[in-house]
């Protein structure tokens, strides 16, 4: 039996803490950190370029995307045929091989390299890197051409009359570079912002800066280094000394936020890098420092989750529920799997108060909270030894794993869906349940969507089963074939919900704002 101790009008709230303390959201009762696969060229400190360097070599900084020279075609290019290339040169009084200056009607100052041949198009060289704005849809701009008589001109547009189709093909291509740029900055912003939680007088923490659906990847951070083991404060100082002449990865570094009220004696450089790192699982020891998810609050009743994405080498932000504008973004705490007097103690001791509906429960409602939690640990080693047992039968294990996914969406264990999911398609493609074990497939990619979103080797893998079971590594391991069932209708709408799979892929591939946290077209930035 399970004992749904929440109220029904359940608030989410934060802990006054900003910092993670170097651990995401687990699936256990102890809180364990994400893995990634390192490669063996790593050293326990190295700095890594941003994600624009990624062509580049190791130790040659790349240009800023800001101030990256930009074509003509790119911003719009003036057009002259024949004679009136060199006519219009002389025009402007530039003799060639000089630098000029053209100011073109409604445009800003740009700077026009007028030597060489004329067959070649000159470069539009950037004034400054407030000129380039990747989520600007500038006009082109018009140019006047004298022609040849100097009786007449013509006003020549920069690119021609397009038919819808070539239109649709540009605004494509415009929205493709937008993202694209955006990413190699490292920023996004659709879906969030910096500012102060509402009547708080912390710092500034991210809140959502519209609502966000359930299920969408809202945003991302790639690394700025990764520490090792043995990393201290003459390692944090050797690294910074190494970057001195790389003003793109030293500004990442100098651009790292410090915990509020954290007390360090060390130096500031190792202060900012462990206030900004995360643990990792593999290897052992490692942390990842990152720009922006270090700083969520955390909470007991989180509407985010903190997954790294080892493929694309990344950490990114999936809502767990549907988060309205202007909310505080928080993961889970790690005592937050916790029983309530495992809760209140670390957070007395840590000078921590949690306002989550979790933990203003009555006494009695404590009790009963912590009895599920408590099943749910038991459950879960039942879950984790059921594969290697030939005992209970295959309806009994299943009917635990229900009473635990029931436990868990009482207590708002979301992140452990996923996990509890698969224990029931393993269970079933043991026992060669080829039905059974297709409906626990879905649930396995339902959750992978709902929790861990676009990341790789999530809901594709489970698909696959959905398909066929029998790819199952487990297929037949028990030995004994045995008939089960799929999850129940109410585990499904507690866990899942009114989920539609189909709609989710289709929105995802047609409107990907979930990975980018981008306008997927010119069309959404007039809502903006």
């Amino acid at each position: 039996m399970y004992t749904d101790a929440r109220g029904q009008s359940s608030k989410s709230g934060s802990l006054k803490k900003t910092h993670l303390h170097g651990h995401g959201a687990s699936t256990s009762l102890i809180s364990q950190p994400v893995s990634v696969n390192l490669p063996s060229h790593i050293l326990s400190v190295q700095p890594l370029p941003s994600p624009s360097a990624a062509t580049n070599d190791g130790d040659t900084l790349p240009d800023h995307p800001s101030l990256e020279r930009l074509s003509i075609a790119e911003r719009g290019q003036t057009q002259a045929q024949g004679a009136g290339e060199e006519e219009a040169e002389r025009n402007v009084g530039v003799e060639e091989g000089e630098l000029g200056v053209v100011k073109e009607p409604g445009c800003d100052t740009r700077t026009i390299n007028l030597s060489g041949d004329h067959n070649t198009r000159p470069e539009t060289i950037i004034t400054s890197s407030a000129d380039v704005d990747a989520m600007a849809a500038s006009p082109p701009c018009t140019t006047v051409t004298e022609k040849p008589d100097d009786k007449s001109s013509d006003l020549t547009p920069a690119q021609p009359q397009l038919s819808p189709n070539q239109k649709k093909r540009q605004k494509k291509k415009t929205a493709e570079a937008r993202k694209k740029a955006g990413m190699e900055r490292n920023e996004t912003g659709f879906w969030w912002r910096y500012g102060p939680s509402s009547g708080s007088s912390e710092t500034n923490t991210l809140l959502s800066r519209r609502a966000i659906p359930r299920g969408h990847v809202f945003l991302w951070d790639h690394p700025v280094t990764f520490l090792g083991p043995d990393f201290n404060v003459d390692a944090a100082n050797a690294m910074y000394d190494s970057i001195a002449d790389k003003p793109e990865q030293k500004a990442r570094v100098d651009g790292l936020r410090r915990s509020e009220g954290r007390d360090r004696e060390d130096d500031s450089v190792y202060g900012k890098l462990m206030d900004n790192s995360l643990a990792l699982q593999y290897p052992a020891g490692w942390r990842v420092v990152l720009e922006h998810i270090p700083f969520l609050k955390t909470s007991c009743d989180p509407n985010a989750n903190y997954v790294w994405d080892a493929q694309r080498r990344r950490g990114q932000l999936v809502s767990l529920k549907d988060i309205p504008d202007n909310t505080p973004l928080m993961v889970r705490a790690q005592e937050g799997f916790e029983t309530s007097q495992s809760r209140q103690k670390r957070y007395a001791e840590i000078r921590m108060t949690c306002h989550c509906a979790f933990c203003q429960r009555t006494p009695e409602e404590h009790k009963h909270s912590d009895r599920n939690r408590i099943s749910i640990a038991l459950l879960n080693k039942a879950m984790q030894t059921a594969l290697n047992s030939p005992s209970p039968s295959l309806q009994a294990l299943l009917q635990n794993i229900e009473e635990a996914l029931l436990l868990m969406s009482t207590e708002g264990f979301v992140e452990m869906y996923h996990d509890a999911f698969q224990y029931g398609l393993a269970l079933c493609a043991a026992c060669e349940d080829e039905e059974s074990a297709r409906e626990w497939a879905k649930g396995v990619r339902d959750t992978a969507c709902l929790g861990q979103s676009q990341v790789a080797g999530g809901w594709e893998e489970a698909g696959r089963m959905v398909e066929d079971p029998k790819r199952h590594e487990q297929w037949g391991q028990r030995g004994v074939e045995e008939k089960g069932r799929g999850p129940s209708r109410e585990v499904i709408l507690k866990t899942i919900g009114e989920f539609d799979f189909d709609e989710w892929k289709k929105e995802m591939k047609e409107k990907p704002l979930g990975e980018y946290a981008y306008p997927p077209d010119l069309e959404d930035e007039k809502a903006e």
